[in-house]
């Protein structure tokens, strides 16, 4: 809170406790304390690690839209601030890697950033169709690039294997056809991540086999093997369980659930929760 006057949103704060922690924290480009703070949070966990690569993350900033809406050039004041930081990590010998979400919006400042720059370009819907010109257009503009799909498993009790199969099948598939350099599957943790450890592995797994061999195809005995390796069950496919378990969880996931606790306990609102229950007594019925 002592940073908060950094902050480019300076409205009212979420009344919800958990997205109130994960949203409206961009930091203010225009003023010169922000790159003093972020050049020290960087002095603080370079030392840390010993990889040649330093993420600047640099995603999601989206209240810089304010400045848009005011006749700005918010792609402008963006890729400015990140080639401040960016110059900074590559004083201190290390390799810059980013996030790509915010540059995708603005691929006309693509080209202003150090051409050594890693990549990191994420989406998480389970038939990725658009990132086909999204992973096409930094290999056509002869930047590096890591695809980033995700486990599935955030904002959710138990991971979402239909999704995670796909995306993470179809984006390794894309970085393999554009030359990506590599995988870098993702795990996040909003809304307190209630999803246990043990619920998040068949992702990690997925992951794995594609980081391998992109080429690899996700059969019905890699998916028994894998129920046998992380769960130790040769006799039942657990991983089918937690997939039928998933799908139950569409009628109402931890997020939804998330906002109806806060606005009943915290808020002082009284709301329904939604949940089709004849959808998830539809899918319950699955596992018998």
């Amino acid at each position: 809170e002592k940073f908060a006057h950094l902050k480019v949103n300076k409205g009212e704060l979420d009344r919800n406790a958990w997205y109130h922690r994960m949203a409206h924290h961009t930091i203010n480009p225009l003023q010169e304390e922000s790159l003093s703070l972020v050049k020290s949070m960087i002095d603080q966990y370079m030392p840390h690690f010993d990889s040649e690569w330093f993420n600047i993350c640099c995603d999601e900033t989206f209240d810089l839209q304010s400045y848009g809406e005011q006749g700005m050039d918010e792609g402008k004041i963006y890729v400015d601030f990140v080639k401040k930081i960016a110059d900074y990590v590559k004083q201190k010998g290390k390799k810059v890697m980013m996030w790509a979400d915010i540059l995708l919006q603005h691929p006309e400042v693509i080209s202003l950033l150090p051409e050594e720059t890693m990549f990191l370009n994420w989406y998480y819907n389970p038939i990725p169709d658009q990132m086909t010109e999204k992973v096409s257009r930094f290999a056509q503009s002869g930047r590096k690039q890591i695809v980033c799909p995700g486990t599935s498993s955030w904002n959710r009790f138990i991971e979402e294997i239909d999704r995670s199969e796909g995306n993470i099948t179809n984006l390794v598939d894309y970085g393999a056809k554009w030359g990506a350099m590599g995988i870098l599957n993702t795990n996040w943790g909003d809304f307190g991540h209630i999803a246990p450890w043990n619920c998040n592995l068949y992702g990690m797994i997925v992951g794995a086999e594609k980081g391998w061999n992109a080429d690899g195809v996700l059969t019905p005995e890699f998916e028994q093997a894998a129920s046998s390796l992380l769960y130790d069950s040769d006799e039942i496919n657990v991983i089918d369980i937690i997939r039928t378990m998933g799908r139950c969880e569409r009628t109402c996931d931890w997020m939804l659930f998330m906002y109806w606790y806060s606005a009943n306990t915290k808020e002082g609102r009284k709301t329904e929760l939604e949940c089709d229950m004849d959808k998830a007594i539809a899918h319950i019925a699955k596992l018998d």
